[in-house]
């Protein structure tokens, strides 16, 4: 808990000194947009926040199932427990958001409308929480979980009134805009603002006051009742959540896993060696075929240390070391099977895991000998097999295909090629078809809620509506191709732990393999997003335009899913990996120049801007479909072209579309270096 806390608090401050109350006024209806921008990114902070439950979920069901099979507990006291034992989590990120925020910001100097504004955010968390739990509970995997995590978020942010207000909202979408929960926190935040005593000055675009005209401007109720309606119907999401959370674990039952098997057609050959040695009766040949040279293993007096644990110092143990093994001595002779016997903690498998040279701290001392030379851990590792106590198997390849993948790499080159088969499949259903599932349907979404929103370029609404679209695709597809990749690169890296261990194969090529593998699978999710929404969001049909938004979207994507692996490189867990990843999401979605266009942030955080990659996407993406149009918009607010509005507005200057392309190629190397660089130098395997 108290690594969220400083998280809400680090995006808080940041959240403060972007909208900072010096540079905001509430004296006409622009400023209104600036509050309400920051009034959103607090309610969509707390839902990405409660994304991190998803693996946290996820992980404890492998326990839970067990459990409740043997019947320890009915699966509703599970259900509850957990539920309540999040609520003052819910409690503390609406508390330390708000106290870091609201008065930083300068909102509404109420103590009423302060604390309503806190309830708000603790009933929008909890709706989260219970949203992403009820998904980990139905899908039970944590791609799928992870995939239409991200997509319950895209349709709820979407249909929220922000992205795009309620009255430009397509007929065939409007009853989504009615089921978001989103839409009701944000009606009720923007309720409890805009109808505070410091906006009830006449407005001079209009008849009524500043407050009141800004709410009905953005498609807003006026009525104070929103507010509690808002409360009242995020209580019951969280409500109806939490019990299909109990519904699902009471019935579902866990997932099975995938096997891999490799159903193949025997030659020819074989066959007619398999009928000729059943005729004749002969007794297959068994035993080792390969050259094989027997080998000593010596090992005298070796110990084994560990630093003194925190816990025994504090009792005042005086040692800095504590000896695990002690001048063990033995040999391992060729031909010969040995066997190790101890009761449990006597030190077997620290004995086995120093001679084969598996330990990654602690301090060794002893002669180990390999028919009579001194071991060498890295000629030792080829030579050698070791079978782990506690061992992982990647879930994409067979046991046999493993064997043969471990023999192609460590036995020599003089070995046919026919003896070290290694074969690749489609075997992550889960995590490529369900990608590629989820990007068809994501653009069809986006498709139909923003149709034909490119076309439209008459007014200044229209063109944020479009930046609106484009924001929405390139942050959630993105976010969702970062999520979706964090337990594949987890599962995987043990695996390569293991087999880094046994000198397979090094660090570099590792990474590349892991990097290189994503790119088809990207290209394919980039041209079925790409088709989609090009056309059904109605952009001009010219050819350059058309590349030109793949090229960014394929950037984007990449980029994204690079900087997933590189944050579970750099962490010991996935779930740290999530929470970190969860921060940047949300820097990222404040500083990438929709919530606050470029001209508006602050001096002190422009910087950000500039390293922040969906703000490059965002600026490549409009330059290339808008910089160059002509078109006149005359509003009484502004009055010039589109070409000159998007460069006043959102600060994008037209020639800077291939200098936009060139920073995502840096981001996308960056962080692929990132990850490359983390398994080569650390490792978070502890033995």
């Amino acid at each position: 808990m108290e690594t969220y806390s400083m998280k809400v608090a680090f995006v808080g401050f940041v959240t403060a000194t972007v909208f900072l109350r010096t540079r905001l006024h509430p004296t006409n209806e622009a400023y209104g947009n600036e509050y309400l921008s920051c009034l959103f990114f607090g309610l969509v902070h707390m839902m990405f926040n409660g994304f991190s439950e998803l693996p946290l979920m996820i992980s404890r069901l492998p326990v839970f199932y067990k459990q409740r099979d043997n019947s320890f507990h009915p699966a509703w006291s599970w259900s509850i427990a957990s539920w309540i034992l999040r609520v003052p989590y819910s409690i503390l990120e609406a508390v330390v958001w708000t106290c870091v925020v609201y008065y930083s910001v300068g909102l509404a100097p109420s103590a009423g409308r302060f604390f309503r504004y806190m309830l708000l955010l603790f009933s929008v968390h909890q709706m989260a929480l219970g949203l992403f739990r009820m998904l980990a509970s139905v899908a039970r995997d944590m791609v799928i979980a992870n995939t239409f995590g991200s997509a319950s978020i895209l349709a709820v942010f979407l249909l929220g009134g922000f992205v795009i207000p309620k009255d430009d909202i397509k007929p065939w979408w409007t009853w989504g805009f009615w089921i978001s929960p989103l839409s009701y926190g944000q009606r009720a935040i923007a309720v409890n603002e805009f109808t505070a005593t410091r906006w009830m000055e006449p407005s001079a675009i209009s008849n009524t006051t500043i407050g009141f005209n800004f709410l009905k401007l953005r498609s807003f109720p006026t009525n104070d009742n929103w507010y509690w309606i808002g409360v009242g119907v995020l209580i019951c999401y969280a409500l109806l959540f939490n019990n299909i959370v109990t519904l699902a674990l009471a019935y579902l039952n866990p997932l099975k896993k995938a096997r891999a098997v490799v159903l193949e057609d025997l030659n020819e050959e074989t066959q007619t060696a398999s009928v000729s040695n059943a005729r004749q009766g002969r007794n297959e040949k068994k035993g080792m075929i390969l050259p094989f040279k027997p080998l000593t293993m010596t090992f005298h007096n070796v110990n084994y240390y560990v630093d003194m644990p925190k816990e025994m110092r504090s009792q005042g143990v005086p040692e800095t070391r504590l000896q695990l093994l002690s001048n063990v001595s033995g040999v391992f002779s060729p031909g010969v099977l040995t066997a190790l016997v101890g009761s449990s903690g006597a030190g077997k498998t620290t004995l086995m895991d120093v001679l084969a040279g598996r330990k990654t701290g602690g301090y060794t001392e002893g002669d180990i000998r390999i028919s009579g030379y001194q071991k060498e851990q890295q000629t030792f590792a080829r030579i050698s097999g070791y079978v782990e106590q506690n061992d992982i198997h990647s879930p994409q390849v067979t046991v046999e295909e493993s064997l043969w993948f471990s023999a192609r790499l460590r036995l020599p080159k003089e070995i046919s090629k026919e003896k070290k088969k290694n074969l690749v499949y489609w075997r992550s259903p889960e995590y490529n078809l369900v990608r590629l599932i989820f990007t068809t349907v994501a653009a069809i979404i986006l498709g139909t809620v923003f149709w034909d929103i490119g076309s439209k370029r008459t007014s200044t609404q229209d063109l944020v509506t479009i930046m609106g679209a484009l924001y929405s695709a390139c942050l959630f597809l993105g976010v969702s191709n970062a999520s979706s990749v964090q337990p594949i690169v987890s599962i995987e890296r043990t695996v390569f732990y293991r087999e880094k261990a046994a000198g397979m194969y090094g660090p570099i090529p590792y990474a590349a393999a892991q990097g290189l593998v994503e790119i088809p699978y990207i290209l394919t999710q980039t041209i079925l997003y790409g088709v989609i929404t090009y056309f059904t969001i109605g952009f001009e049909r010219t050819l350059s335009k058309f590349v030109l938004y793949l090229v960014f979207m394929f950037l984007t994507f990449t980029y994204f899913t690079f900087y997933g692996m590189m944050a579970v490189g750099l962490t010991p867990n996935q779930h740290l990996a999530a929470v970190i990843s969860s921060a940047f999401y949300s820097l990222w979605n404040l500083l990438s120049g929709f919530l606050v266009q470029k001209p508006l942030i602050p001096v002190w955080w422009i910087w950000f801007y500039y390293i922040c990659p969906v703000a490059w996407t965002l600026q490549g993406v409009i330059l290339s479909q808008l910089g160059d149009v002509e078109s006149i918009i005359k509003e009484p607010m502004f009055h010039g072209t589109v070409k000159q509005f998007i460069e006043q507005y959102f600060g994008f200057k037209p020639d800077m579309i291939g200098v936009s392309a060139a920073v995502l190629v840096g981001f996308c190397a960056l962080f692929f270096s990132g990850f490359a660089l983390s398994v080569k130098f650390l490792n978070f395997q502890r033995r």
